[in-house]
């Protein structure tokens, strides 16, 4: 919010009314409206300002509108986030990808879909980007996406998300990170938690959101806040070590860093994973596949989520 600043006779007078700031309005298909002088997108395509489109109302107002008008099928959308791939260039992608879960090897099924397929059909509006393309070749990939997006029924766009990306060194480990090398190269989380300067960690995690955004990346599936207990565990190297005071006060500042004070235009929205239970791994097996489910958990609690491990069983009375 601003005050206006009224001339009169010469006279500069501050006015006791406020008005909204006028964010810029990026539109590709959808209709620009105007109202009380302001830009609005118009999403659903009916010529007028409804409370989901009006930037000016709280996040939560405009929420609850917005699922008031989806369907079922456009509610169970929101649920899920598969990969989504780009063309052969670049471009947007018209061919579905099937492969066998690598985490639950079983028959083949679809892994990614087309983008008109998952934006129209399936009507899916968060993703998975696994390609490591150079930044302005990802920002064009993902602003076409955007506009297949903008013609969709009620306009939602769609939100990017990515594992790390930005690690010395790192190749592609499927579900853990990304092929490092389009972004800045910082040490991994051990060496970052290593440094024990949690301001240096917080500069880092700013500069790796401006990153981000400046390709159309919004979210983060990481850090890791699981505390390193098992050597063995194949996802040791994401976490921020065994210590859990020190990874409590990094994974703070790696959240400030993306995030900022609060959500906003510049923000990526972190999800913090895996916990409870990831970490104590056992004999080192990973929990996202068959041999890793049991978790060696020793204590005595309320109640827990682990997913997708269980507690072990407990042993057989003789």
């Amino acid at each position: 919010m601003k005050f206006v600043l009224c001339i009169a006779a010469g006279v500069s007078l501050l006015c006791g009314q406020s008005v909204p700031v006028q964010p810029v309005i990026g539109a590709r298909m959808a209709r620009v409206l105007r109202v009380d002088g302001l830009l609005f997108k118009d999403l659903n395509k009916n010529g007028q300002l409804d409370p989901y489109e009006d930037w000016r109302l709280p996040a939560e107002s405009r929420a609850r509108d917005l699922v008031s008008r989806m369907t079922i099928e456009e509610k169970a959308g929101l649920m899920v986030g598969p990969s989504l791939n780009p063309a052969p260039g670049g471009g947007v992608s018209d061919q579905p990808t099937y492969g066998t879960n690598p985490f639950n090897p079983g028959p083949v099924q679809l892994v990614s879909p087309a983008t008109e397929q998952a934006l129209h059909q399936l009507h899916l509006v968060q993703f998975i980007i696994r390609a490591n393309l150079p930044p302005r070749q990802m920002a064009l990939w993902l602003n076409a996406v955007q506009e297949v997006a903008e013609r969709t029924r009620l306009g939602i766009p769609p939100v990017f998300v990515t594992n790390a990306r930005n690690h010395m060194g790192g190749g592609s480990n499927f579900g853990i990170m990304e092929a490092a090398g389009a972004f800045s190269q910082w040490p991994g989380t051990l060496g970052l938690a290593a440094t024990r300067d949690p301001k240096l960690v917080e500069e880092f995690a700013a500069i790796a959101a401006r990153e981000y955004v400046s390709v159309g990346l919004r979210g983060a599936y990481h850090p890791t806040a699981d505390v390193a207990t098992e050597p063995r565990w194949n996802r040791f190297s994401e976490t921020l070590g065994e210590d859990a005071n020190l990874a409590a006060e990094m994974i703070g500042a790696l959240v400030r860093g993306f995030q900022g004070k609060e959500l906003g235009q510049g923000s990526v929205a972190v999800v913090a994973k895996h916990f409870p239970g990831a970490g104590p791994a056992s004999k080192g097996f990973d929990a996202t596949f068959p041999t890793g489910r049991i978790r060696s958990i020793r204590a005595t609690i309320s109640s827990t989520i682990c997913f997708p491990g269980r507690p072990p069983s407990p042993p057989a009375r003789p």
